[in-house]
């Protein structure tokens, strides 16, 4: 057995049942409720027994093998296959599509320099407490850049 540590609130991106297999589910149980409610001309409540076997139904219908296996090859988990993920992470800004002077993001950690000459250009007091705290946050977000 494999075990995958997902960061967390991460599951919109890396949790295969987020990213494929959920919105079929709900797909299929709307498409379910609403034939419930035709077929009963809206005189019916949905009880508790009516939920569990329009919900059953739609389970079938969106957990097939093909669903299962396709959310684990999109999130990049079998097979493994980082660029899955960071691919939807990589559009770029139009501001880093102007820059000619180099074709990777200004925040890569290669460019730190870079970084750091940006922050003193934009912002007047350079010694300020939020200025500190966003060169920090900076600087962070440039570590786990070169982390992943």
């Amino acid at each position: 057995i494999l075990l995958a540590i997902l960061p967390p609130h991460s599951t919109q991106t890396l949790q295969p049942l987020d990213v494929v297999c959920f919105a079929p589910l709900a797909h299929f149980y709307t498409i379910e409720l609403t034939e419930y409610l035709q077929q009963s001309l809206g005189w019916l409540l949905v009880k508790k027994g009516d939920f569990i076997l329009l919900f059953w139904r739609a389970w079938v219908k969106s957990f097939t093998e093909s669903t299962v296996l396709s959310s684990f090859r999109v999130t990049g988990i079998c097979p493994p296959d980082s660029s899955q993920v960071l691919d939807r992470f990589t559009h770029g800004t139009p501001e880093a599509a102007e820059s000619s002077d180099s074709s990777t993001s200004v925040y890569s950690g290669d460019n730190w320099v870079k970084v750091q000459s940006l922050i003193k250009a934009a912002v007047k007091d350079n010694n300020s407490r939020e200025t500190r705290k966003l060169h920090r946050t900076l600087h962070h977000l440039s570590v786990q850049n070169q982390l992943i």
